[in-house]
């Protein structure tokens, strides 16, 4: 009775052990898979980016170096900030949550799909006051804006959004303004 219930568990504590992969490189020797991979979405896209931007605004304000559009937190501080000034065209974005880093100078403003590269001057940037990044206006600026599904900025690691657009009204006189800075 000892030795039967011994040979069982030991056959029981075998089956639970990681079995060895065949040596072998033959391909049908390695198992079937069951079906097709199952894509499992938990929430509609559109469900994801109206949760993700819950407490969040865009407001547009005529500054006097030109026409701005903040995206605000729900206490009102600055997510991020872009404004096309003119004299020259210049578009600036700036996120104050990003800290300077040295060596980095690459800024990248990303409508959509289409990430528009910006300069950061890393010897100008104070620590605390977030980072800016500058670059001419894009001739294609207005269509960018107008196509973006969302809007991020990157510097180095750091990464702002992605963020749903501003709405369409506003978006559409901020592109204006900006044109019209050219």
């Amino acid at each position: 009775m000892k030795k039967k219930a011994l040979i069982a568990a030991l056959t029981i504590l075998s089956a639970c052990g990681e079995r060895p992969v065949p040596a072998t490189n033959d391909a049908a020797a390695l198992p079937e898979p069951s079906g097709p991979p199952i894509v499992q979405q938990v929430e509609r896209q559109d469900d994801a980016s109206s949760k993700r931007d819950q407490g969040v605004r865009w407001e547009s304000q005529a500054e006097k170096d030109g026409p701005a559009l903040h995206l605000l937190k729900a206490d009102g501080s600055r997510l991020i900030s872009i404004a096309c000034l003119s004299s020259p065209a210049i578009l600036r974005v700036r996120v104050p949550g990003f800290s300077p880093i040295a060596s980095e100078d690459r800024f990248a403003f990303g409508l959509g799909d289409e990430p528009v590269t910006l300069v950061a001057n890393p010897s100008s940037q104070k620590k605390g006051e977030g980072v800016t990044g500058e670059a001419p206006i894009p001739r294609d600026f207005s269509q960018l804006l107008t196509n973006a599904k969302q809007m991020s900025a990157l510097y180095g690691t750091q990464l702002v959004g992605p963020h749903d657009p501003p709405p369409s009204g506003l978006l559409d006189k901020f592109g204006s303004a900006c044109a019209a800075t050219k």
